[in-house]
């Protein structure tokens, strides 16, 4: 498993997901503010936000990855990554200044892990006033699903949206994207921060809005489902299996059935103790990423 800091990716031994392990010695160093990463075969990409570019990374031999290529972006600021076959799709955003950072969607031919090759650009959307945070491709009907909104510096001092939502753009022809639609939230303060879609929902944990369902099986209408928000604590991040939702919100993992989108019910609630920043599903294992660590359950 790969997860990673700031600065840094890290490669965690979790063969024993009992007893997961920093395999020493392989923290490899791209930049200030990664911001994300996706693991496919033997390679992993990072987006660095602040240097605009994709980094690849060797894994073939998991205790010495090696650093084969860095891919300047020149369409903006790398935010999100999401690796599905010979393509990665960056997201770009978000910053507090628009104008140098026009969001939008862009994808690299990744079929030579060693030379990614840019290809097409969305733009941003037809308003002018979102930025992309993050991205889900579903590769069945090649469209990639990005929760946006227009960061601005709250009072407080924390970044917010200010017109948090969802676009769909079509991804077929990697070197002519075509944006759908935009679907906007009533609440213009929410942080979007991730999105998994999952048949013909998509599935956007909204910080303090909680979990939003959409139903999107008709990519020209969009239409509200349900909002799940019990609390008031921030979601952070979701990742859907079986029927299953997985949200990590604030310093819990809730697991909610989904069975009927219309009306989730919660099964369970785990108290992690940190920050839940990440979450992911695999076999009878979740892995939730905190602050400052990976916990297994």
């Amino acid at each position: 498993m790969y997860f990673y800091d700031n600065y840094a990716v890290y490669t965690i031994d979790v063969s024993n997901p009992n007893v997961p392990s920093v395999i020493p010695d392989t923290r490899i160093e791209l930049g200030h503010c990664l911001t994300d990463v996706s693991a496919s075969g033997f390679h992993v990409y990072a987006s660095v936000w602040d240097w605009k570019q994709l980094y690849v990374v060797d894994i073939n031999t998991p205790e010495s990855p090696v650093i084969i290529n860095r891919s300047d972006v020149s369409a903006g600021f790398a935010w999100s990554i999401d690796v599905k076959g010979n393509y990665a799709y960056l997201t770009l955003g978000a910053t507090a200044v628009p104008e140098i950072s026009p969001g939008g969607l862009v994808i690299f031919d990744i079929s030579n892990p060693e030379s990614p090759i840019e290809r097409g650009h969305s733009a941003n959307d037809s308003n002018f006033v979102n930025q992309e945070v993050q991205v889900y491709v579903d590769t069945t009907e090649m469209k990639a699903y990005l929760v946006s909104g227009k960061p601005f510096i709250s009072y407080a001092g924390t970044m917010q949206s200010e017109h948090p939502g969802l676009r769909s753009v079509d991804v077929s022809n990697p070197d002519k994207l075509i944006e759908l639609v935009s679907y906007y939230f009533n609440e213009t303060t929410y942080q979007c921060q991730d999105v998994f879609k999952d048949g013909n929902y998509a599935y956007i944990a909204a910080s303090e809005g909680g979990l939003y369902i959409i139903d999107v099986s008709d990519a020209e209408s969009p239409a509200f489902v349900y909002q799940w928000n019990p609390s008031g604590d921030e979601a952070r991040a979701v990742f859907v299996s079986d029927n299953y939702a997985y949200v990590a919100y604030n310093k819990n993992l809730v697991v909610l059935d989904i069975s009927d989108p219309g009306s989730p019910s919660q099964v369970t609630n785990y108290f992690i103790g940190g920050a839940c920043n990440d979450v992911f599903v695999k076999n009878n294992y979740a892995f939730v990423v905190t602050s400052n660590a990976l916990h297994v359950l």
